[in-house]
């Protein structure tokens, strides 16, 4: 990539993924229950994204879980920064 941007493998992504979920559900205080209900997806899935992160993810499932977040799904792919 230009810019010096380095290029993040899909492990990369997914733990990335996997990471900001689990940081802006703590921020937004949802537990797993709470955003299982807020998005319709089942448990198991969004236990697999925090615990072992996916790689094969929908856009579905990603924007599912940035709406619940107050978030853009876009944000979830990016590393966040303090």
């Amino acid at each position: 990539m230009s810019n010096g941007q380095s290029k993040m493998n899909l492990k990369e992504l997914a733990q990335t993924i996997s990471d900001n979920v689990a940081i802006r559900m703590r921020h937004e205080k949802l537990s797993i229950n709470k955003l299982c209900q807020e998005t319709g997806l089942s448990r198991n899935t969004i236990s697999n994204i925090l615990n072992k992160p996916v790689m094969n993810i929908s856009i579905q499932t990603l924007a599912k879980i940035a709406k619940a977040l107050e978030c853009e799904p876009y944000e979830l792919l990016k590393p966040i920064k303090f």
